[in-house]
């Protein structure tokens, strides 16, 4: 899908995101691009696209609340909500997705019982009219909207894709001053009907690309040693990369999923497969937060340093919280929980954080101040 996306933003064709007043069920033609199908997000099948394009051709929804008032009520499913809302399906209402998602079982739970009582002959049937001057009746709790790489992480969450932005731009200073190959490119390069005689990427080339881990596994192999294979993905295309044991060696504290990273490798291509990059070293990319003028800024803790949190279980629900957190602001500070009833020490794999004034604040807020110590 993305390459396809590729293909036609060469076109100067944009792929619109997704709209609960303007999306068909597949992919179509809207103003002379294209827009993003509702059967192409996550847990909504062709029936519940269906009712939705049969509802709003009557008229278009005007507020989520309103919307789920007039689907039928078999049709609402609360997964299917979740993901329509975090990729933003529902953001031309005028709702921020943070207020829609701290809101969302609510409404539905309400819409419910208000059938429920209905059918028990409890309250008028015109309470629940269907009608063209409803608005918004539900009052949404005024909270700020989610971060813009919290929002990007939901939209790939539910779709695959991100609309709003991409993860790499975050890192656009850095990635602007290494001037990385396309991933794309040597895609294309590289591909078995690529109909370029001189190729600009071939077999064993070396290459820099630069982008962000999206998936990994690793394989023990006969010696014992651990080696990876991670996807590595930059605004228009993926490509596999390898990491044999003496690499992973290495870098594997920087080969983490959401991980920017920069990655220098040669080109593998075997017949029948897409090429892959073999790995020959690694390096963290700089967000644009800690870079003013070429100097970082707002990191408050240099390398080595690490962030200690006390907890009294290892079970605390504020430690999945606190991995969401360094997923969305990667660094160099490695996390280490102080479990207060066994006394032990435990690092969290793959979670380093970068720590400015304001992250490092809602961390000791979220568990105390006298619970977390940067050291």
């Amino acid at each position: 899908l993305r390459e396809y996306i590729n293909d036609a933003r060469t076109f100067g064709v944009s792929v619109l995101p997704p709209d609960i007043n303007k999306s068909r069920a597949d992919f179509c033609v809207s103003d002379g691009n294209i827009r993003f199908g509702l059967l192409a997000i996550r847990n909504v099948g062709r029936n519940f696209a269906n009712s939705v394009i049969r509802e709003r051709s009557r008229y278009p929804f005007v507020s989520f609340d309103e919307f789920v008032t007039r689907l039928p009520l078999g049709e609402i499913n609360k997964r299917t909500l979740e993901s329509l809302i975090k990729c933003g399906v529902f953001d031309s209402l005028g709702v921020p997705r943070s207020a829609l998602m701290a809101s969302y079982e609510a409404i539905v739970d309400s819409v419910h019982e208000k059938s429920r009582n209905n059918i028990a002959g409890q309250i008028d049937l015109f309470s629940i009219e269907k009608s063209e001057k409803q608005s918004s009746a539900f009052s949404y709790p005024n909270i700020e909207e989610y971060p813009l790489k919290e929002l990007l992480l939901l939209e790939k969450e539910s779709s695959g894709m991100y609309f709003s932005g991409h993860l790499i731009d975050n890192f656009s200073k850095h990635v602007d001053s290494i001037s990385p190959d396309k991933i794309s490119d040597i895609i294309n390069d590289t591909a078995e009907d690529n109909p370029n005689p001189n190729p600009t990427y071939t077999d064993r080339k070396s290459v820099k690309v630069a982008g962000i881990i999206t998936e990994k596994r690793t394989k023990t192999v006969k010696n014992g040693a651990t080696m990876a294979f991670v996807k590595l993905e930059d605004r228009y295309a993926e490509i596999e990369v390898i990491v044999f044991a003496r690499q992973y060696s290495k870098f594997a504290d920087e080969l983490f999923v959401e991980n920017a990273v920069v990655i220098e490798g040669t080109i593998s291509v075997e017949d029948g497969e897409n090429a892959k990059i073999l790995l020959s070293s690694l390096s963290r990319l700089i967000s644009n937060t800690e870079i003013s003028d070429g100097v970082r800024t707002e990191v408050v803790a240099p390398r080595e340093q690490r962030l200690f949190v006390k907890v009294d279980s290892p079970n605390d629900t504020r430690i999945q919280k606190l991995i969401r957190m360094a997923t969305l602001n990667p660094g160099d500070v490695q996390i280490v929980i102080f479990d207060t009833r066994s006394k032990k020490y435990s690092a969290i794999k793959g979670a380093k954080i970068g720590l400015s004034e304001e992250i490092l604040a809602k961390i000791k807020d979220a568990f105390g101040s006298d619970s977390v110590v940067l050291k």
